[in-house]
């Protein structure tokens, strides 16, 4: 198994979901969380405020994508990593383009049960504004990151083998 294979697989699926995402972003199907509270959420965890926003970061506080979204994609890329290095484990051929898919949607575990419950709108993000749409919006863009990780490992882990 190639680490750098999983590892790129990883950062493509997370430009899969951010690009279908957006588009669908623009068509008012999905919203998400303001970049801001993303942001305030990465500092916080970053200060070692794993389970609420650091109080003493102000609400207005800016925060870039260039900070952002290095983030996101190291994130992306350690799940990339992890489904590769459980893959490797269980099977010897590449996973199945469904297992790929099921675990991009079970990677929603990771705002539904920790980012949500940490920015106050509780677990699931039940308690966030409805026009948020904060659970249909993780699940779509997690189901588009288990896409993009399937296309991934068929095009690019596969030459690796």
């Amino acid at each position: 198994m190639s680490w750098a294979a999983w590892g790129l697989a990883g950062i493509v699926a997370t430009l899969v979901m951010d690009v279908v995402g957006s588009v669908l972003r623009g068509t008012g199907l999905t919203h998400g969380p303001p970049i801001q509270l993303v942001g305030r959420f990465f500092v916080s965890v970053f200060r070692g405020h794993l389970t609420a926003l650091d109080p003493s970061i102000p609400r207005d506080t800016s925060f870039s994508r260039g900070l952002i979204l290095p983030i996101h994609y190291a994130i992306g890329t350690a799940l990339g990593l992890l489904f590769g290095f459980v893959a490797g484990r269980l099977m010897d051929s590449p996973p199945p383009w469904w297992l790929s898919v099921l675990y991009g949607l079970g990677t929603t575990a990771l705002p539904a049960l920790w980012m949500f419950p940490a920015m106050g709108f509780g677990l699931l993000g039940l308690r966030g504004p409805d026009e948020l749409r904060l659970l249909p919006t993780a699940l779509v863009n997690h189901l588009l990151f288990g896409l993009g990780l399937a296309l991934a490992a068929t095009v690019i882990v596969s030459r690796f083998r």
